[in-house]
């Protein structure tokens, strides 16, 4: 429960620390099942402080859990707590995916007057990047977001064609 109180908080913390306590059961729960220990170590700024995010919301949503709660928990809880991590996780990856597109890492630092800054903040987050595609865990996560809202659109333009064939009897 340290840990959750910490993330909870959102403290600083370094990617040293997530590798210090990476056996927690928490931890192995939510972060270390998505991704390897050597792409937490390799986390850049931007990678992290997507990472902190995820930690904060999820650490939030368990202790408010846990403090609604004062009885054994049953199946349907733990299928709708498991279900509610999954749905961070997610968010999570889609993050991500969104913050290592090569286009938003320039553009968001086109800002800096120095070309040689920008080069170097590139050089980084495509390191970062690289690492992220040789994580499995990683992959398999992208892999269902992907799935996730490729069924979603599939399940909102159904939705749409199912309301224009009513309007149009």
């Amino acid at each position: 429960m340290g840990l959750i109180y910490i993330f909870n908080d959102r403290y600083t913390y370094s990617p040293d620390f997530l590798l210090k306590y990476h056996k927690d059961i928490f931890l192995q729960e939510v972060l270390f099942s998505l991704f390897q220990n050597s792409t937490i170590k390799a986390a850049t700024a931007k990678f992290f402080n997507i990472i902190t995010d995820y930690l904060t919301t999820t650490s939030n949503y368990v202790i408010n859990w846990s403090l609604e709660i004062n009885k054994p928990v049953k199946e349907d809880t733990k299928n709708e707590i498991e279900h509610k991590i999954k749905i961070f996780s997610l968010i999570l990856g889609f993050k991500i995916n969104i913050l290592f597109n090569e286009n938003n890492i320039i553009s968001s630092n086109l800002e800096a007057n120095n070309d040689k800054v920008i080069i170097a903040i590139h050089e980084v987050e495509s390191l970062m990047k690289k690492n992220l595609f040789k994580d499995s865990k990683f992959l398999n996560l992208l892999s269902t977001v992907s799935s996730e809202f490729t069924s979603g659109y599939d399940d909102l333009t159904g939705f749409l064609n199912q309301d224009n064939k009513h309007r149009f009897e």
